[in-house]
């Protein structure tokens, strides 16, 4: 039958392209642990998470907002969550430069300093990332203007050896 036909074709399929679907719309359901562990997952398709992107990041800003009225034990486990979703959105690679680039807009502290962490973290183009990061040098946050700092000069430190090793 056609139902049989559709499932040998997915065996044919990279795992992650049978996989990530599902895992998407698993990210909906409510169970913080059950939902980290979905996003680990997704961390390891890397690049063919992309379709989870947009699920992602709605769960970065509803975490960043969380995080905002937060202490103690509850901020620290928002703050692990938001981790998490930064590291599997930093696994799909290159295409998740814009989204992160937007991120470094957000009101929330912890979600500005993830999207720069994650966004030096790539291995990419310096010039497609340092734009962003130069506009957290007038943050409102003194730990985001000293990290943007870092950043920037540890994107010159690695434009500088790609220059001489190329």
């Amino acid at each position: 039958a056609a139902s049989d036909v559709y499932k040998r074709q997915d065996v044919l399929k990279p795992p992650g392209e049978v996989a990530v679907p599902t895992l998407v719309r698993a990210l909906e359901v409510e169970g913080e642990l059950f939902r980290n562990q979905i996003v680990a997952l997704l961390a390891g398709y890397g690049e063919l998470s992309e379709p989870a992107l947009p699920v992602l990041l709605r769960h970065v800003r509803s975490a960043g907002d969380r995080l905002n009225g937060s202490r103690g034990a509850e901020r620290a486990t928002q703050r692990q969550r938001i981790r998490g979703l930064f590291h599997a959105i930093g696994q799909v690679g290159s295409k998740s430069i814009p989204h992160l680039i937007d991120l470094l807009e957000s009101p929330d502290t912890q979600v500005r300093y993830f999207a720069a962490r994650t966004l030096v973290d790539l291995e990419t183009d310096v010039r497609d990332v340092q734009g962003g990061l130069r506009r957290l040098l007038d943050d409102e946050e003194p730990a985001i203007r000293y990290f943007a700092r870092w950043a920037i000069g540890k994107l010159d430190e690695r434009s500088g050896a790609e220059r001489r090793s190329g």
